[in-house]
C-alpha cells in the first residue's frame, strides 16, 4: 500500500534555496507566494501517474470553461 504524507515546501528548504540562487526571477516569486503544502509519495511512480492524471484532467477541464467565458466576453481571446 502506497502511504501519502503532506510537507511543507519552506524557502529554507535546500532544494528552494537552490532554485532561488539559480533565479533570481524565481526567487521573488517564492517570497511572494510563500510556503506551499505538497504531498510526497512514498511511491515515485504512482505520483508521477497521479501528476500526469491530474494535468489531464485540469486540462479537459479548461477545454470546457474555456468556450463559456468567450460567451461571457466575446471581445476577449480565449484561446
Amino acid at each position: 500500500m502506497t502511504t501519502s504524507r503532506v510537507t511543507d515546501l519552506t524557502a529554507d528548504h535546500e532544494y528552494v534555496l537552490a532554485l532561488c540562487a539559480a533565479d533570481p526571477q524565481l526567487a521573488t516569486l517564492i517570497r511572494l507566494v510563500g510556503d506551499l503544502p505538497f504531498k510526497i509519495s512514498d511511491d515515485p511512480f504512482s505520483s508521477l501517474v497521479l501528476s500526469i492524471v491530474g494535468q489531464q484532467l485540469s486540462a479537459k477541464a479548461a477545454s470546457t470553461i474555456r468556450p463559456k467565458c468567450s460567451l461571457s466576453s466575446p471581445s476577449a481571446a480565449w484561446t
